[in-house]
């Protein structure tokens, strides 16, 4: 019989666009990368960036930067691509840099009301100028349906 455990804490991949500190629930990241040669696909979106071969699969690439209407991501040596996973969906998002994997407690998590489809929960976690903003990778992916693969 399996006990019942209560989660109080969430795992989180912290990534930087911009000056803003974003997160991905670490069960969603199937893996980050660096940056690699990105096929562009004719016709697609502005912030798709194109289509990866990872390991012989391809993989749809996006900015999310381009899709929250921020300055184009200059190219650093820091980029990478943080490859997300839901259901049988992958997808690769383009970020500034990963800068760390942290633990959350949930009661320091705060809902977001109706500001932005994409970014669902903040936390102002361990210091108050530290605003994590939260990205369901669920929403992430109903949000940009043409990099389904």
């Amino acid at each position: 019989m399996a006990k019942d455990t209560l989660v109080t804490e969430k795992q989180m991949v912290l990534f930087e666009l911009g000056t803003e500190t974003y997160g991905l629930d670490i069960a969603t990241v199937h893996e980050i990368i660096r940056m690699q040669p990105i096929t562009k696909v004719p016709k697609a979106s502005f912030y798709v960036e194109g289509v990866i071969n990872l390991r012989g699969r391809v993989i749809p690439v996006i900015d999310i930067g381009k899709r929250f209407g921020f300055d184009k991501t200059e190219k650093a040596k820091n980029n990478r691509i943080v490859v997300v996973k839901i259901k049988d969906t992958t997808l690769g998002i383009i970020v500034d840099a990963v800068t760390e994997v942290i633990r959350i407690p949930i009661d320091s998590i705060d809902p977001v009301s109706d500001m932005s489809p994409l970014v669902t929960l903040i936390t102002c976690w361990e210091s108050p100028s530290l605003l994590i903003r939260w990205l369901f990778c669920w929403l992430l992916i109903n949000c940009f349906p043409e990099t389904r693969n």
